[in-house]
């Protein structure tokens, strides 16, 4: 039985997905294997969710041909299309001076980037430079140092360029971070420092998750492991922290970046094995309130559960 080359859901569509990945020839084969170009998907408040439209808006004129071609060839009549799609992008806001980028908004809520681990060097450390998802989501790091704070934050960036699943609430997008002791960041280089390089790999390996699985996305109901589900290790050897549930951050408010992309915020704050049903019952967020450290990584603090 062959694979199905439809989906109903934009994020998981191949043909979306080829152009997004700046694939021509797959979108070419999937076309060839009969995949729907003319769906409608349906956010329709978007002006790009058609294959067209999406090519269009994504300036991927090598694609827009192919697909042009293609429609032309099943007779199909898209100029009203093109047209829509003309007053459509007329009618989104203005990436004007009221926009701010991620880098600018990340600095006015939290404070100063002050380090920065781009990809290519968190990959090859953790993952002997293997890229962890099929599509073009790239994940860096940064540190920060927030004024008048005990603790140094470290967020990822990257994340959200790119969708996770379809949800009630539309698309998904989101962005991680964690509150570490503030010495961490000021003693150096946080990548090369072996008790705590697990900061960023576990950022990265959460941040990866709504990409790598199909119909994924992270939000306060999932809870990551260090290493395995099956098989999770403590962070610190010395401690019992095995694993990190999501809470929604009280520090950024969510980034609406245009009409259809918000993007939401996670805090990471490690937790027990034993820990993880009191998070699974009550929720993250009631969880933090009950931690002594709220969502401070802190390794001392006192435990929820005690282990057996």
């Amino acid at each position: 039985m062959g694979a199905n080359v439809n989906s109903e859901s934009s994020v998981r569509s191949p043909i979306i997905n080829s152009i997004a990945n700046h694939d021509t020839e797959i979108l070419k084969l999937l076309i060839e294997a009969g995949a729907d170009i003319t769906y409608q998907y349906k956010t329709k408040d978007n002006p790009w969710w058609d294959a067209l439209s999406f090519a269009q808006y994504n300036l991927q004129d090598e694609a827009v041909e192919v697909l042009k071609e293609e429609l032309k060839k099943r007779n199909i009549d898209f100029s009203k299309d093109e047209e829509q799609f003309k007053k459509n992008l007329d009618n989104l806001p203005d990436a004007s001076e009221d926009d701010i980028d991620y880098e600018t908004y990340v600095e006015e809520k939290i404070g100063k980037i002050v380090q920065y681990y781009d990809e290519e060097d968190i990959l090859e450390t953790f993952w002997g430079g293997v890229r962890q998802v099929n599509d073009d989501t790239g994940v860096r790091v940064y540190g920060i140092l927030p004024e008048g704070k005990d603790y140094g934050v470290v967020i990822t960036a990257g994340m959200s360029e790119y969708p996770m699943a379809d949800s009630d609430e539309g698309l998904q997008y989101a962005e991680v971070m964690m509150k570490i002791p503030r010495h961490w960041l000021e003693n150096g280089n946080l990548l090369e420092d072996d008790d705590h390089s697990w900061v960023i790999e576990i950022l990265c390996k959460t941040a990866y998750l709504g990409h790598i699985f199909e119909g994924a996305y992270v939000d306060e109901t999932v809870i990551v492991p260090y290493g395995e589900p099956d098989e999770a290790y403590p962070f610190d050897w010395d401690y019992e922290f095995t694993a990190v549930m999501l809470c929604l951050s009280e520090d950024i408010p969510v980034l609406q970046t245009d009409e259809a992309t918000k993007v939401k915020f996670y805090t990471l704050v490690p937790i027990t094995e034993e820990e993880k049903g009191l998070v699974e019952e009550k929720g993250s967020d009631e969880v933090r309130k009950m931690l002594s450290s709220g969502d401070v990584v802190d390794f001392e603090r006192e435990l929820l559960v005690e282990s057996e």
